[in-house]
């Protein structure tokens, strides 16, 4: 990419989604302009409800604390409501399920998440998540 055509995303990362030292990778800096971290799902809605039409990736878990009157939330169900909000930004699921099941999981769940990645996310597949999506965001850009 060059500089003209270089993009930075913002992202949005819901409780521990992705491990502080990859965030923190300076390799990253040149593709991620902003990284918001909230420390659960409220939180999270709150941020979306602000910053929303800014936010072009968001990274989520299955499970995120904390439960909201008395049942446990799961990220399938706030990417449902994310969407039904008319949210845009993309939608990467982060688990550490079984893999078969991530895939039968991701089967039923496409038109509403975006990708499903196996926990924990190693450096190189995370860079490769982010510079997928920063190039998925210029595309969008020349339409």
């Amino acid at each position: 990419m060059d500089n003209g055509t270089h993009q930075k995303l913002t992202i949005l990362s819901i409780a521990d989604s992705i491990s502080p030292k990859l965030l923190s990778e300076s390799e990253l800096q040149r593709w991620v302009k902003e990284m918001l971290l909230a420390e659960d799902a409220l939180k999270a809605l709150e941020m979306l409800d602000d910053r929303g039409h800014e936010i072009d990736l968001i990274l989520m878990g299955t499970f995120l604390p904390p439960p909201i009157a008395g049942r446990q939330v799961n990220g399938f169900f706030l990417s449902e409501f994310i969407k039904d909000k008319g949210f845009k930004a993309a939608i990467v699921m982060l688990s550490n399920v079984d893999m078969t099941l991530l895939k039968e999981t991701q089967k039923k769940y496409k038109p509403i998440i975006d990708a499903f990645y196996r926990k924990p996310l190693t450096k190189q597949e995370f860079k490769e998540l982010i510079k997928g999506y920063v190039l998925k965001k210029i595309n969008m850009g020349k339409e």
